[in-house]
């Protein structure tokens, strides 16, 4: 029976890189690119028809979905990518969805958790495996974020190792988003790792 594997895939330089790696460690899987087009703004067709076609040449199939009532705001944006990309994962019979986010990206929720009430409460981040946060829509889907230890950096050099392109959205760097505002004022790399052991620990 053939592995089969989906993986959510914007085009930016680390869902590309998690393409690339998953091609590699699973040559003989059954690869589904997921690919969301949240139509907040010009040009993102084009972009997700770009990422579409990076993933057939790497030997995935791909698949675009639109969110056909695109409301502002990068929370409603992700409830409704997790929608779409539960619903693909569900029709497929894919039990398994790869995601890239990074340890920085991990730092910066833990930072943005740690500015708000609650306290140390408040410090968890994306772990490596969860569930779907969907339920009971996402119910038999599984979260896998393989990249959680390794820093953003590190997949943009793999990426020019392996003379990958890739599409670098605007959207982050906009400082009205408070991870981009995060991203710009950054934290030394001592304090980075003492909050990330910090809410690793319970």
């Amino acid at each position: 029976m053939t592995q089969k594997l989906a993986l959510g895939l914007s085009g930016g330089g680390d869902s590309l890189a998690l393409l690339h790696a998953l091609r590699s460690t699973h040559s003989h899987a059954e690869l589904h690119a997921l690919i969301v087009d949240h139509g907040l703004r010009e040009g993102s067709r084009a972009e997700a028809e770009q990422a579409a076609d990076w993933a057939r040449k790497a030997g995935a199939k791909p698949s675009l979905m639109t969110w056909t009532t695109p409301r502002a705001g990068q929370g409603h944006a992700r409830l409704a990518r997790h929608r779409l990309l539960a619903d693909a994962c569900l029709e497929r019979d894919v039990g398994l969805l790869c995601l890239a986010p990074t340890l920085d990206d991990r730092v910066e929720t833990l930072r943005m958790r740690a500015d708000r009430s609650g306290g140390l409460r408040q410090l968890t981040g994306p772990t490596r495996v969860d569930p779907s946060p969907l339920w009971p829509q996402g119910g038999g889907v599984t979260l896998a974020r393989p990249f959680l230890t390794l820093r953003r950096s590190q997949l943009r050099s793999y990426l020019k190792m392996l003379n990958q392109r890739w599409i670098d959205d605007p959207s982050n760097y906009d400082p009205r988003y408070e991870r981009v505002r995060l991203r710009q004022d950054a934290w030394p790399a001592g304090d980075e790792q003492e909050l990330d052991l910090l809410a690793r620990s319970d």
